[in-house]
This record gives structure tokens, sequence and C-alpha cells, in this order.
């Protein structure tokens, strides 16, 4: 029997079945191959179209507060910078804007606070706890202290079911306020303030009031320097004054009698509670007793403008002498981030599938599903206006930063599955 000739045809046999293998290997991995680029390619359009529509950017600007004291909630005033936009949110505080100021009410610590300012989000953030500031054009309560206003001129303030000043009169060069011509009022106020302005085209008082402390923060401002400003009152009949060490005494009312100095601090106290008086400048002080009333004159010569703050407490002069040293502020440079907006992402997650696909020139006979995860691994969004049934899906896995309404950025996780 002729064995090399069933050699060669074994040979020939196997190298054909081999040839026929590579040839139905290929035949059927094109397709694979081509199907996963195409896949690839969908995802990038997905990808990119996806975050181009549901993407936005912020501004955010440090504000760094110096304190000497420790405070929860300190009413602060600010000038908003020119360059801000007048929708603002504040990452760690409640925030409002009014009269072209920023107000706001921080935790103050001692040493540097810093606050992150947010532009272009929302209003100013605010507390969702009921706030006890109640206000009108003509007085503003809160819980025990009361405070009225006449033509938005302070008027009366009373506090713990007592009259603790009254017949409040500003002059300017021995003009009364409140009888110049061409007097405007105006009232704004907000969950958390009220603000009351007397003025005309040289003259200005305002006092705002804020719903987390007994204060009055009385401005008077004038557009001509060098004038005299006047702020006189009468107040509840305290026992003692206390302006500084060298500077304190029980106060008489058998006679009548007055008593001068210059400074920029002043608490009246009967033993149990108090009024303070804290001025931005030193300033001739009078206290003058007289039938049992105590009036209270202030008189200064004004540059810019005065600064009075007005706060109603118990106890004595300790719990109050500490705020003449204001905190002070100052911004910090400006940064822009960006990512996508919970805002774009909540009116994108109820679209229109149809609408999407031919915005996006995406293949009809396709489908898609998002979804977006914030840190926590909470689901922001789940875009599946259809599930795939028994297909090959193809996903992609992206890494991002999350932009919420109020401003404050988290990293998140979108996710994109086609078949």
């Amino acid at each position: 029997m002729n064995k090399k000739g069933f050699g060669q045809a074994d040979w020939a046999i196997s190298l054909a079945l081999f040839l026929l293998y590579i040839t139905w290997f290929f035949f059927f991995i094109q397709p694979i191959g081509e199907t996963n680029q195409n896949n690839q390619l969908l995802l990038d359009v997905i990808e990119r179209n996806f975050f181009i529509d549901n993407s936005d950017s912020i501004t955010q600007t440090p504000l760094f507060i110096k304190s000497d004291y420790s405070a929860t909630k300190e009413p602060l005033k600010i000038s908003l910078q020119d360059n801000f936009s007048k929708t603002l949110t504040l990452k760690n505080t409640y925030c409002a804007i009014d009269d072209n100021q920023l107000l706001l009410i921080p935790d103050l610590v001692v040493g540097t606070n810093m606050q992150l300012i947010v532009e272009d989000t929302t209003t100013c953030f605010e507390n969702t706890a009921v706030l006890d500031l109640v206000s009108s054009n003509t007085s503003t309560t809160l819980n025990d202290l009361k405070i009225e206003y006449v033509n938005g001129l302070l008027n009366r303030v009373r506090y713990d079911d007592q009259t603790r000043l009254v017949q409040y009169e500003v002059y300017i060069n021995n003009n009364e306020l409140s009888t110049q011509s061409g007097l405007t009022q105006s009232y704004n106020n907000s969950f958390m303030h009220s603000r009351h302005s007397m003025q005309n085209s040289e003259n200005k008082h305002q006092t705002l009031v804020y719903a987390t402390k007994k204060r009055l923060y009385n401005n008077i401002s004038t557009g001509i320097s060098d004038k005299t400003i006047k702020v006189t009152f009468n107040t509840y009949n305290y026992s003692t004054y206390w302006a500084n060490p060298s500077q304190s005494a029980a106060l008489n009312y058998d006679f009548d009698n007055c008593q001068n100095f210059n400074w920029d601090y002043l608490n009246l106290y009967d033993g149990s509670t108090a009024i303070s008086l804290i001025l931005s400048e030193q300033a001739n002080i009078e206290l003058c007793t007289e039938n049992n009333d105590l009036t209270i004159s202030i008189t200064t010569n004004l540059t810019r403008s005065l600064e009075l703050l007005i706060v109603l407490h118990s106890g004595n002069h300790l719990q109050t002498v500490s705020l003449k040293d204001k905190p002070t502020q100052e911004y910090g440079a400006s940064q822009t981030l960006s990512g996508l907006s919970t805002t774009q992402l909540t009116i994108f997650n109820n679209s229109d599938y149809t609408s999407v696909k031919n915005s996006w020139t995406y293949p009809q006979q396709k489908h898609f599903a998002i979804t977006v995860d914030n840190s926590q691994g909470e689901q922001i969004i789940k875009y599946t206006p259809t599930t795939p049934q028994a297909q090959d899906v193809s996903v992609r896995q992206a890494n991002c930063n999350l932009i919420a309404a109020n401003g404050t950025i988290e990293s998140c996780t979108t996710i994109i599955k086609i078949w």
C-alpha cells in the first residue's frame, strides 16, 4: 500500500480545513469589530452632547472675615463688588441683598473666617426655618423687641415690656432731618432683615434690623462733608451708665444734671436689662436727667457717615463692649468652575426621547440610557426611556462635577448605556 500518497492527501485535507477556519474566523469577527467601533462612536456622540446641553459654570469669590470675638449668626453688612451680579449664594450662611449691600448672618470664630460667594445661581439662600422677625413699613417686631417708625425714621423702641427709647430725632447743621424738604421714605425686608429709610437728595438715615439679634443698625450719611450731626432721644430711666473704666457712675434723677464726655461706647443698665450705644467714631455724648427722664445727645462732625448701633440686652456692659471691634472683611480672587447643572438635569430628565435623538443626530433605530449619581451614590437622574431586551449593551462611565441650584459643587458619576 502507498502510505506516502495517503500522507500527502492528509496534508491537503488539513490545509483545506485550516483555510476554511481562517475564512470563517474573519467572516464572523469583522462584524463584531465594526459593531464595537460603531458603539464607541455612538458613546462619543451621547457623552459630548449630554455634557454640552446640561453643563453650566459658576464664579466663586472667597470673602475673608476677621473677627476678634466668637458669635453665632452675627449680622454683617458688606458693599457688593462692582463686578458682582445681583444673584448670589453664600455656601455656609444665609444672606440677602438690599440697597446694593450684601447682608449676611454667619457664625464667627476668633480669627479669619471664610465665606464662598457664588454668582449667577439662585438668589441668596434663605433659611427654611421659621424666623421670628415680622415687619411692615411702620414697625419691626422680634420677640419682645418692637420698633416703631414714622415716615421711615426710627421713633420708639420697646423691649421686655418697657419703652426703652422714644422721641428719636436727627439734626444736620441744627436742622431737623424730619422737617427738611424733598424727603422720601423706603422700606424693604426679607426673611432675615428689615430696612427703613428716610432721605432726600443730600441726607439719609437708615435703620437695619436682623432676625438673629436684638439690635438696631443705624446709619446717617450726607452728600456734603463737614456737617454737624446730632442725634437725640429719651430713654428708660436706667440706674447706671458705663462708657469706660473712668467714665461710669450711678444716674441721679433727684435733680437736673448733665454729663459730657467724648467716647464711642455707652451702656445704660438697670440691674437686669440694658441698652448699649456703639458708635463708628468718637463723639460727644451728653447724658441729662430731668423730671425722671434721661435724654441722650450724640454730636459729631460728620466726614462721611455715622453708624450708631443700638443693642437691647440683658446683663451689663460686658455683654456688648466687644462689639466695638467690628469684624473686617476682604474679598479674595474669583474662580470660575464648570460642571453638570442640577437644574438642567431635571429639565433633561423630562425631555422627549425622540426630540433628544434628533437634536443629537442619533440613529433612531439605536437606543441609549443615562444615569447620574452624586458623591454619596444617590441618583440625581435616571433617563431610561427604554430598556435593552437581550441585546449587547455598551457602557461608558465618566467622572463629573455637579453644580446644585444653590451653587454647591460636588463630584458625580455619569453612566451611559447604548444598544
